[in-house]
């Protein structure tokens, strides 16, 4: 099988839409709020990486960079990851995974971060195949 690795750009929306909505609840997704949203992430210089594989988009992959005071310099922040249901463990994530690492050293960052559940041990366990260490939670609200 092979596996293409595609830049997205601001056309490509709906395909990146479908994507988000194997990674999150569809009612979740509000698409008339998430396009303004994602034109805009574009134009301030995040990207989006697609898996193709035989003419059809199985997965992606988002790097965001942002400068940071405790590594000492700019970072990659990987904030989406998806691959659908039906092709994992086919390697796909693993060559997302190294294609953000590769875009993020392109930008000159020091390191690549990335959120994850806390329940979602089968991820934790697929970031640290790849050197990633387990360093902070996440907390949040709403307001």
């Amino acid at each position: 099988m092979k596996i293409e690795i595609i830049h997205a750009s601001s056309k490509d929306f709906e395909d990146v839409y479908d994507l988000l909505c194997h990674l999150w609840a569809k009612p979740r997704i509000n698409k008339k709020k998430l396009i303004p949203i994602y034109i805009s992430q574009i134009k301030y210089g995040k990207k989006f990486l697609f898996a193709k594989v035989d003419d059809k988009y199985v997965g992606m992959i988002s790097l965001n960079t942002k400068l940071d005071i405790e590594s000492h310099g700019k970072v990659g922040l990987i904030e989406e990851l998806v691959v659908i249901d039906s092709y994992r463990n086919k390697k796909i994530g693993e060559k997302l995974i190294y294609s953000v690492i590769k875009e993020a050293k392109k930008e000159k960052c020091i390191e690549v971060q990335l959120y994850s559940r806390i329940k979602n041990i089968k991820a934790h366990k697929f970031y640290k195949r790849f050197g990633f260490n387990k360093a902070a939670y996440l907390f949040w609200r709403n307001i």
